[in-house]
């Protein structure tokens, strides 16, 4: 025999046995595990919730790195300033031109005018005579807040106020808190 040719059947009978050998142990592989799984299918729903989980904790350990907000020492439900220093605004308020400090009672003022109730709204709507024997008597038709309201003079109107006059179309009020009377037209 040639070289060549116990090259050649050297090199095929090596190539022989590895395949043969290849063949019997991929056999003994698929024997030992069985049929292959079926395909999991993967729940988006855990996948998600896991990825959330994930990215908490990245944020958790990077937030560990910032200081706690401060707690506010102010309280929106409590209307008592008396525990607090004054507000800058109220502050500004109570200096005078000069920017000198007008005194303890211009505080006062300004705190009394900020809980003193505003006005309600009122509007005349208008204004009816009643013919009597003494003489004609007026009563007043008034809008307050809203609700129609009938009055004379002297009857007192949404807590505040008093009718003192009923001419053909003006009412006149008087505020019984002590401020400067409302005069009501006819529109």
């Amino acid at each position: 025999m040639t070289s060549a040719r116990l090259t050649s059947v050297v090199v095929g009978s090596a190539l022989l046995t590895t395949w043969l050998v290849s063949a019997g142990v991929t056999r003994q592989a698929e024997e030992h595990v069985g049929p292959p799984a079926p395909p999991q299918a993967v729940d988006p729903i855990a996948s998600a919730a896991a990825d959330l989980a994930t990215q908490t904790a990245r944020l958790h350990a990077r937030l560990g790195d910032f200081p706690a907000p401060k707690m506010s020492a102010r309280n929106p439900f409590r209307f008592d300033h008396s525990e607090h220093p004054i507000p800058q605004a109220r502050r500004a308020t109570e200096r005078g031109a000069g920017g000198t400090q007008l005194g303890l009672n211009a505080g006062r003022d300004v705190a009394a005018a900020m809980v003193e109730p505003a006005a309600p709204l009122l509007r005349l709507i208008g204004i009816a005579i009643d013919q009597r024997q003494d003489g004609p008597v007026r009563s007043a038709a008034l809008s307050v807040a809203g609700d129609v309201v009938l009055v004379r003079p002297g009857d007192e109107v949404a807590g505040r106020y008093r009718v003192t006059a009923i001419s053909p179309d003006v009412v006149e009020l008087t505020d019984l808190l002590g401020g400067p009377p409302l005069r009501l037209p006819i529109r």
